[in-house]
């Protein structure tokens, strides 16, 4: 996750190579010709030497590197870029006797700090890293503040301590108020927290940047997928299956293994941590996404869980009697809830998603408009109950074959409709699995 100490080397590297020399002329030295000396020959070489580390040419890497040091042996600049070479190569003992040769060399090198306390939260040793990245942002004159400051978000989570995350996160965001990177973070890191409302309201501010990847768009899915934010959740899912439909992340969604997805990965693992757990779910009533446990998904579909109460909240209920009395209570005060829809599978079919969920075949295609003939596509979702076909805004999977014309006369709406639903143009190709939005959600 620590990726800031590469930008800064970068940055050293174009600061090596943009540096102004003064010329002189002497016995020996035509006029207009300069005179280089070996700190600026040193500063040549390590550009060299960062230029050729970027492009993963580490001999001729290091070859540069031991001719910087050789010219000038009491660099800072020469050795931080020897540790972040071993720290590259996966040489951590020699990348940690760089970086501390670097600050000895030179302890008003922020730049040394920073690269050394996210090389050591790489490696676990959080609370040397902390420091380091902290006397980093103390240092006089220095400007990047805000990825010292993310780093330490980094490393916080790392360490599961998402609410210290946030406080340095939004430290970050104070030096640098429109940075996409710690945007993503604060919308990560509030999702783990299990405060959607939240996270949706840090995306949104990240929408506003710009900056979008197929991460960005899965994060959307989950956080629309936890509000029960129908409309958003297909807007998210038609763009992430659409924008970026080779990425892992659309592995995922087609596939309907949210739970692995990294941000879910990273809020169950908040959740395991909690001092207490709640009574796992039926498995044929267990959620695709869960709010309060980690449990191995079967073939189950998914359903739209119920408001669920705070961590805070179910702390305080579990402190006020025993848990097996709260949890029987629990039970019998709220009954298990019939999923309301499921993301098809691969190798899924109508049988097979109608038995599992006590429907017949033709109470499936009739609450999903399909027919006989109807292909399912992994990543479809399927309407399960009355209930649900009322609130749920109509849409269409595109099947191989499929046209904006031929679907629009299969729905018996026009063209210029359906492409206005969906901002698409009439002369628009449309790839299998794309999910079309039949109906207004205001209507």
């Amino acid at each position: 996750m620590m990726n800031k100490a590469s930008v800064l080397l970068l940055l050293l590297c174009t600061a090596v190579t943009g540096c102004v020399t003064e010329s002189s002329v002497t016995d020996k030295t035509a006029a207009g010709q300069r005179e280089v000396g070996p700190h600026e020959a040193a500063r040549t070489r390590l550009s060299l030497a960062l230029s050729y580390i970027q492009n993963g040419d580490m001999t001729q890497a290091k070859f540069n590197l031991m001719k910087a040091e050789e010219l000038d042996p009491d660099s800072a600049e020469v050795a931080n870029a020897f540790a972040f070479f071993y720290q590259r190569v996966g040489e951590n003992e020699l990348a940690e006797k760089a970086y501390r040769k670097a600050i000895r060399l030179d302890s008003n090198n922020a730049d040394s700090y920073n690269n050394f306390g996210a090389f050591l939260c790489q490696t676990g040793k959080y609370a040397e890293a902390e420091k380091l990245l902290l006397d980093a942002v103390k240092k006089p004159g220095y400007i990047r503040v805000a990825e010292s400051y993310e780093n330490l978000g980094l490393c916080a989570i790392e360490e599961k301590d998402l609410d210290k995350a946030t406080g340095y996160f939004n430290s970050a965001l104070k030096h640098s108020p429109v940075n996409s990177s710690v945007l993503y973070d604060l919308t990560l890191v509030t999702y783990a927290q299990s405060q959607f409302d939240q996270a949706f309201m840090w995306y949104s501010k990240l929408a506003k940047t710009g900056q979008s990847s197929s991460a960005v768009a899965l994060l959307r899915y989950l956080i629309a997928h936890q509000r029960q934010d129908e409309v958003e959740r297909q807007q998210a899912q038609k763009f992430l299956l659409s924008a970026y439909p080779n990425s892992p992340e659309a592995v995922i969604l087609l596939a309907g293994n949210l739970q692995e997805a990294a941000p879910e990965k990273l809020r169950q693992e908040v959740l395991l941590r909690q001092p207490t757990s709640v009574p796992a779910l039926d498995a044929s009533s267990a959620p695709k996404i869960k709010v309060v446990k980690r449990k191995t998904v079967a073939e189950t579909p998914v359903i739209k869980p119920e408001p669920q109460p705070t961590i805070r909240q179910e702390l305080a209920a579990e402190t006020t009697a025993d848990i097996a009395t709260t949890t029987a209570k629990s039970a019998e005060a709220t009954p298990l809830m019939r999923p309301t829809e499921h993301i098809v599978r691969s190798g899924e079919t109508l049988y097979s998603i109608a038995s599992a969920n006590r429907l017949t075949v033709s109470e499936l295609q009739r609450l999903n408009q399909l027919t006989s003939d109807d292909p399912i596509q992994p990543g479809q979702i399927l309407i399960l109950s009355d209930e649900a076909a009322a609130k749920a805004v109509k849409q269409y999977t595109v099947a191989e074959g499929d046209t904006l014309f031929s679907i629009a006369y299969r729905f018996n709406m026009g063209v210029e409709r359906l492409c206005q639903l969906n901002q698409l143009s009439p002369t628009d190709a449309i790839a299998p699995g794309t999910v079309l939005i039949l109906q207004d959600p205001n209507e």
